[in-house]
């Protein structure tokens, strides 16, 4: 069945993004695979080895070519050392590979399991072990403690020699406690105080109410649900542009964290032109302007917004049209705005 279509247009934002063209790969002509002799590798095999090796633009091997494929070779994990030296007219390629790990384990680890923290892992079970690999990893376990409202964790890599040229890697991991929020800061907010804000989000403050609310642990996603929060006060207050960003930090002092919500509040708007257009000649658009929630010259409220489409989709069911589509539209307008209505102030007084 055809589904019919019905526009509500709003004064509001349309946002663009622009990407540019991705830059395209060097064609570069490998030397022949009989010019590169390679020694020393065990697993890696010397044909792989050799295709990280490309000839110079003139079709010669130079310094600056034997440097670069040296970086991609050491980029792969792979080895532990790698020398490049030539003989004549051939390259001689030695390397030391990084041993294979057998078994990859955690010891300690109570909050998070060990699937969620392999996930994270650049180390894989079977792959190479690099001592930069897992510092790296190290650090990723780090955040997805923080993440979570860990910030006193200590982790230890550690390895024990195994059979067949591995390696076992096991991660030893102090948790610690879980954190308590001592602050929740506000910076860039001119249009709504602090004590406005905090009335927005969830997470709060240890105090000697935090037993009942349970709100002042550090929680990662509760944080996220607060960015939403704020975008929808904003937003349902004329703020259509807002972008909330948040970070946290550790004070050793308090043994406690810090929480941050950074506000790019953005102009605020007004509502212009409110207007129905509708594809479908059979509806009659005079009563639906009943359900619209939205006049010209009010507050821009994104929610308003939201509870038209709603309240329109039910009207149109109702009166025959149960399969019509209602979405709405909005175009950014250049100052000025429509005045105030009769009894508002600012836009966007708290």
């Amino acid at each position: 069945m055809r589904r019919r279509g019905i526009a509500v247009i709003l004064a509001g934002i349309v946002a663009f993004a622009a990407c540019g063209p991705a830059a395209a790969d060097g064609n570069d002509s490998k030397i022949a695979d009989s010019l590169i002799t390679v020694n020393g590798n065990q697993h890696a095999g010397a044909d792989m080895i050799r295709s990280y090796f490309h000839a110079s633009s003139g079709g010669h091997f130079d310094a600056a070519a034997l440097d670069a494929a040296l970086k991609r070779l050491y980029a792969t994990g792979l080895f532990q050392d790698v020398k490049i030296a030539h003989e004549g007219d051939r390259v001689l390629v030695m390397v030391v590979e990084n041993p294979t790990i057998g078994v990859l384990a955690f010891e300690g680890n109570k909050k998070i399991k060990d699937d969620d923290l392999k996930r994270e892992l650049q180390s894989k079970t079977g792959g190479p072990l690099s001592r930069a690999i897992v510092q790296s990893d190290v650090v990723h376990i780090l955040d997805l403690y923080r993440q979570r409202g860990y910030f006193d964790v200590h982790i230890d890599p550690k390895t024990i020699n195994a059979k067949s040229a591995r390696v076992n890697l096991v991660f030893e991991i102090k948790e610690g406690e879980k954190l308590v929020v001592r602050q929740v800061l506000f910076t860039g907010n001119s249009a709504f105080s602090t004590t406005k804000l905090k009335a927005v989000v969830k997470t709060g403050v240890t105090n000697v109410l935090s037993f009942l609310l349970n709100n002042d642990t550090y929680d990662a996603d509760r944080v996220d649900n607060d960015r939403d929060l704020l975008r929808r006060f904003y937003r349902d207050h004329g703020y259509a542009d807002v972008r909330v960003s948040s970070s946290a930090s550790y004070d050793a002092g308090t043994k406690g964290v810090a929480v941050t919500f950074k506000l790019d509040e953005g102009a605020p708007y007004r509502f212009g032109k409110v207007e129905i257009d509708s594809s479908v000649k059979a509806i009659d658009r005079t009563p639906l302007g009943a359900t619209l929630h939205t006049q010209t010259g009010d507050i821009f409220d994104a929610d308003a917004v939201d509870k038209s489409v709603e309240d329109m989709t039910v009207a149109l069911a109702k009166s025959g049209e149960p399969f019509a589509t209602v979405v709405s539209r909005s175009e950014r307008k250049p100052p000025p705005y429509p005045p105030p209505r009769a009894g508002e102030g600012r836009v966007g007084a708290a």
